[in-house]
């Protein structure tokens, strides 16, 4: 999440404050009457007090100039001059240097040469909530745990709950250092905050290709066994005790790693678990002769571990599934297997996908929904995910039963791989409503 969303959290936590500092009134110009600049003592905490009274005033023109849309920004031109003389405290090459230092720290961008050499500065704000606007679909942030997820410094928990995030998670990166992960729980237990982590033992896992056995081995793939995932949940569910913090394990993916989940419930502790369509649905054979396709991240495990999984979704102990959509570009893909690189596509096939569990007597739809829809939802403190007066419309009409064979260039994803090509598939979506409204239907 870049800066620029904190600041209506600094805005929130510190009330604005007058500038020793005013605008003098120009005698030359009607533009601008006198006035005192005002500046967030918490976002001038974030970027710097310079740098947060120009984003302030350049925010501040958006409300009275046109700006113009493009490629999912809004452009906004401003005459050197103007600024010159509205901020007469500041040269052109100061504007430059502060400008500059916007950019550089994901605030801004800037598509107009340098101010000290230009007549205009033309930028956009850089604005994550952006993804809320340009799609009818619901966008909900989730925040990094660790600055640049490098697992050394936790982020700013508290600026990153105002500007919005529901959770916060390195992804797939593993916090390695108890003492930092311990922290950073801690801050979101006293926050209510929501922490995502991905439970393996970062040093057994490293350059891991496949899971350990029989499979690997003829394959002479650089494999990590089972028993990684369970380090790494054991470890978190021990922190998650410690500090009492609201935990998700992203990925349980073998039967090892189920003991002790059923435990940590059992204690008491406020942990959920979920696990990867993917994981569900194949298993370490369909990577047959290198399918690169097939490479995700934990590495598909073995057939037993696939029906232990499955039934762990079917009795509730894991609660969610989800697409862990990951799309590759073409070329990390087309490599040997051991260096390709981890990840597929998986928003679109989501549905056909869990259907095959549905069709092959493993889970009812009320239990398959119930682990991609209401539980997630639950877990993120949405309103959505259920049929209740009072609940968003988010629905979704499809057809269970319609048969079709996966081509991956039909697919919308810039990135085409799938696993699931040329697969006989079922289940196609018929249309889809957000908040009542229509914002989908397909073509029959």
């Amino acid at each position: 999440m870049n800066l620029l969303s904190l600041y209506v959290s600094a805005q929130q936590r510190y009330p604005s404050r007058p500038l020793t500092k005013t605008v003098r009134s120009m005698s030359n110009s009607s533009l601008v009457p006198e006035r005192q600049l005002v500046f967030s003592p918490g976002l001038a905490a974030t970027i710097g007090l310079e740098e947060s009274i120009l984003l302030q005033h350049l925010q501040a023109l958006f409300e009275h100039r046109h700006a113009q849309e493009r490629d999912n920004y809004a452009w906004l031109s401003v005459e050197r001059d103007f600024l010159l003389t509205t901020l007469p405290f500041w040269n052109a090459v100061d504007l430059h240097r502060i400008t500059r230092s916007l950019v550089d720290k994901g605030v801004m961008l800037m598509e107009s040469p340098p101010l000290h050499s230009s007549e205009k500065l033309v930028f956009a704000l850089n604005e994550p909530v952006r993804a809320n606007q340009a799609t009818p679909v619901n966008v909900m942030p989730m925040a990094a745990l660790t600055k640049g997820r490098n697992g050394r410094e936790m982020s700013e928990i508290g600026f990153l709950i105002d500007a919005g995030a529901i959770a916060f998670t390195d992804c797939d990166h593993v916090v390695s250092n108890p003492k930092v992960f311990a922290r950073a729980l801690s801050y979101a237990c006293a926050l209510g905050a929501l922490v995502i982590a991905h439970p393996q033992e970062p040093t057994l896992s490293k350059g891991a290709a496949a899971t350990s056995g029989k499979f690997a081995s003829l394959r002479g793939l650089p494999a990590v066994s089972a028993m990684a995932e369970r380090m790494g949940l054991d470890r978190d569910i021990a922190l998650i005790e410690m500090t009492g913090a609201r935990y998700h394990a992203d990925q349980i993916t073998t039967a090892r790693a189920l003991p002790a989940l059923e435990r940590a419930k059992a204690n008491g502790l406020d942990i959920t678990a979920g696990t990867s369509i993917h994981h569900l649905t194949l298993n370490e054979l369909d990577v047959a002769d290198y399918r690169t396709f097939f490479k995700v991240k934990p590495p598909l495990r073995s057939e037993e571990d696939r029906k232990a999984v499955v039934a762990a979704v079917r009795t509730g102990l894991i609660d969610i599934i989800s697409s862990m959509h990951t799309p590759q570009d073409e070329e990390s893909k087309r490599l040997p297997f051991e260096e390709a690189a981890s990840g597929a596509v998986a928003l679109e096939t989501l549905l056909p996908a869990a259907l095959r569990l549905f069709h092959a007597g493993d889970l009812e739809l009320p239990q398959l929904f119930r682990a991609l829809s209401f539980n997630p939802a639950k877990r993120l403190g949405l309103p959505a995910g259920r049929m209740t007066p009072g609940a968003p419309a988010d629905l979704l009409l499809f057809d269970a039963h319609a048969p079709f064979v996966l081509n991956r260039f039909t697919l919308l994803s810039k990135s085409k791989n799938t696993p699931f090509d040329e697969a006989r598939m079922q289940g196609r979506v018929l249309a889809t409503f957000v908040a009542g409204e229509p914002v989908y239907e397909a073509s029959i």
